[in-house]
């Protein structure tokens, strides 16, 4: 009798650990998967193959095959260059004719006396445009941070989902609300704080536009070392607690659920025994259904990142091309501006890729990581 209730108990440990493992299907993903579909933006959506969002392994793993290959991958780096190429175009012609004019006006100004004023009208026309381009990029990474927490937000469920079925119970918990702390910083300090960041070191250059003897660049530098660092080490702090308690959880998920089978297989030899290779085989589907999701999610999001990372170093390598001209055509002042400007870009840059790198690291854990009762 006590070897039989030992056994009912197990068995019941077994169920609180992994509610949904025996009632699953382990062949098709689950239904949070498919939902996903409705978190894609919509030009992302475009550039996806069809069934990737299908609930059968094989059709999203043939889906994937289509998407990584390397001429789907260099058709897709191609055409997102080529875009943004055609529209930074347009503001490169457009500075190099101001900075002509600029330097024009510089050897006008000399020779008539005029000093640097001379060439003040040109210098803000050139401020407007880096500025225009400048906060278009910005409110488009803006835009990018929002769609990267929505499709988070829509990972999240199918993490869960499969988390459970694999008995990580523990490690669902505290992997959501560790992605859930970083989808706020994503939104609290890289998107809100980009915007007027832009705009203050961009202002801080105006008293060399109209040609004052006020140089506050240094002031500049420092708010945007302390914005990289300040991200930087909210990511570093983040992805050590995500790894830290991720690494306890999901030891504790195994030991309990370890602890379970042995006492069914040792109060219950032939009926443990049998639910002991059974949850062996399921470990091995959960792995699949695991790692084709979390390949997908990591794709995903680097579709995502890859044209805004695209159309903000391009715009930087557009900045960094007119200032080297500036340079060489003496315009100090316009030269400087331009540095600035692709100097933030860069750091626009690295927000960017620092954002997306964390969810990438996250997702490559959940691929990897092994059934409770596996391990």
């Amino acid at each position: 009798m006590k070897r039989l209730f030992g056994g009912l108990c197990s068995l019941l440990l077994i169920f609180v650990l992994c509610p949904r493992t025996l009632a699953a299907d382990y062949s098709t993903l689950p239904e949070e998967y498919v939902a996903l579909e409705s978190y894609i933006p919509e030009g992302l959506a475009q550039l996806l193959p069809d069934g990737l969002f299908s609930s059968d392994p094989q059709s999203v793993s043939e889906a994937l095959s289509q998407l990584t290959s390397f001429a789907g991958l260099l058709e897709l780096i191609l055409d997102v260059s080529r875009l943004h190429l055609a529209d930074s175009g347009l503001l490169l012609s457009s500075v190099c004719a101001l900075l002509i004019l600029c330097a024009l006006m510089k050897v006008l100004g000399e020779t008539w006396g005029m000093g640097g004023m001379a060439g003040l009208a040109p210098r803000i026309c050139l401020f407007c445009a880096v500025a225009g381009a400048g906060y278009a990029v910005v409110a488009d990474m803006v835009t990018f941070m929002s769609q990267l927490r929505v499709l988070m937000g829509g990972m999240l469920p199918m993490m869960s989902a499969l988390y459970v079925l694999g008995g990580n119970v523990s490690r669902a918990s505290v992997g959501n609300a560790a992605l859930g702390v970083w989808l706020n910083v994503c939104e609290q300090v890289c998107a809100r704080a980009a915007p007027p960041l832009f705009g203050v070191c961009l202002a801080l250059r105006l008293p060399q536009v109209f040609d004052a003897p006020i140089d506050l660049s240094r002031l500049g530098d420092s708010l945007k070392k302390g914005y990289t660092t300040l991200l930087g080490v909210l990511a570093f702090v983040l992805t050590l607690c995500l790894s830290a308690q991720n690494l306890i959880a999901g030891r504790a998920d195994s030991v309990a659920m370890r602890s379970g089978r042995y006492a069914l297989g040792q109060m219950i030899p032939v009926v443990g025994g049998a639910l002991s290779g059974s949850l062996d085989t399921l470990a091995a589907g959960v792995g699949l259904l695991r790692g084709v999701s979390g390949i997908s999610g990591i794709f995903l999001l680097l579709l995502l990142c890859l044209p805004m990372l695209a159309k903000v170093l391009i715009l930087r390598a557009v900045f960094d091309a007119t200032g080297s001209m500036a340079h060489v055509l003496g315009c100090v002042t316009e030269s400087a501006l331009l540095s600035e400007a692709a100097g933030l870009l860069g750091y626009m840059a690295a927000a960017v890729a620092m954002c997306t790198a964390v969810f990438i690291i996250a997702l490559g854990a959940f691929a990897a990581c092994a059934a409770a009762f596996a391990v």
